[in-house]
């Protein structure tokens, strides 16, 4: 390893390195499987949260070797993309170690490959138990047989390019949308009853909207007005601090993992997402586009056919937190939405 060939550290400027970090963010995907297995974990308040961030760091600070051996064993302009640790082994006619390698890479995808359908499956089957995707996806094994297929029939026939920038961009998308469910999920003041424009003014959706707009400037206002990235910048660091200070939150109920340092925790998540989101081209937020309004039409659909009301939806849903809560012993707090909802069931109804 030859500690030169890092210089420069950024031979293409940040601007490139922003863009491969959005374009490569998929190195870190994966690691929400965990939380999917929470059902079969002894004790997933404590389990869950230690594996997920354990997991994490040991793999980004085995990147980083990674990257900094391979960075330094060949220049920046002499790694080969296609297959670039053991092109460089190669190079240095050190051919068992690339064989080493290319096998470890072999089985490394196929597992891969199965933790992200069961993964997957279980999202689907969550969804389908909470009456928020098609009933007939309330069978595991036929769930997990969708989940293959629709992956198979992706990889046969689609761009490995296409796929990379759609998941990159789903991912952000779906990052983004966890972040912001925390707080809407944990807000503790209650909204009054009157619409108008300083209600809204103050609700987290707007909170959200402006973290939003804020972050896409910061990417991308140079190239409109210039300059503008950094007034873009103070006002929203000024708006993460305000609502930080602000803004009151209720707490999970005790016994339960909750997210730390809300709402300053999942605002800074929110605007790295949307960040990143910001360096990919306009193709792929044209496709994420498209493929979100077929997808939300075809499953709107088919959930609609499934379930008759709203409030039989959050009956179902609340039923679930609670059955999920009585199984790991701890207490599942007041949901008063669900309450008013299974008061307008009717007790014969199944839901």
């Amino acid at each position: 390893v030859d500690t030169s060939r890092w210089l420069p550290f950024f031979p293409y400027g940040m601007s490139a390195t922003l863009q491969a970090a959005a374009t490569l963010n998929y190195a870190f995907v994966g690691y929400d499987v965990i939380a999917n297995a929470a059902e079969e974990s002894k004790n997933p308040q404590r389990d869950i949260p230690l594996a997920i961030v354990g997991a994490l760091t040991i793999c980004a600070v085995l990147y980083l070797i990674v990257c900094m051996v391979l960075c330094g064993m060949q220049t920046f302009n002499e790694i080969s993309s296609a297959a670039p640790l053991s092109s460089a082994f190669i190079a240095y006619d050190m051919v068992w170690v690339a064989s080493v390698i290319n096998v470890g890479a072999f089985f490394g995808m196929a597992t891969g490959l199965v933790a992200g359908l069961y993964g997957q499956s279980r999202v689907y089957f969550a969804l389908a138990r909470d009456d928020l995707a098609p009933s007939m996806l309330k069978q595991p094994n036929l769930c997990a047989s969708w989940c293959g297929g629709v992956a198979a029939f992706l990889a046969a026939f689609c761009n490995l390019t296409l796929l990379a920038s759609m998941l990159n961009i789903g991912v952000l998308l779906a990052y983004s949308s966890t972040a912001a469910s925390i707080l809407r999920i944990n807000k503790a003041r209650i909204p009054s009853e009157e619409k108008n424009w300083r209600e809204f003014f103050k609700s987290e959706s707007f909170l959200i909207l402006s973290v939003l707009a804020l972050a896409m400037l910061v990417a991308r206002g140079d190239d409109i007005v210039p300059g503008s990235s950094r007034v873009a910048g103070a006002l929203l660091v000024c708006d993460i601090l305000w609502a930080s200070f602000s803004r009151t939150y209720s707490s999970c109920p005790s016994g339960a993992f909750h997210c730390p340092g809300v709402p300053f925790t999942p605002l800074v998540a929110i605007s790295a997402n949307v960040y990143l989101g910001a360096q990919l081209s306009w193709h792929a937020w044209a496709r994420l586009a498209v493929v979100s309004v077929i997808v939300t039409v075809a499953v709107g659909v088919l959930v609609v056919r499934d379930i008759e009301s709203k409030d039989e939806r959050k009956v179902a849903i609340c039923k679930t937190v609670h059955a999920a809560a009585k199984a790991a012993g701890t207490k599942p707090g007041v949901c008063h939405a669900c309450e008013e909802a299974a008061a307008t069931v009717p007790e014969d109804k199944e839901v």
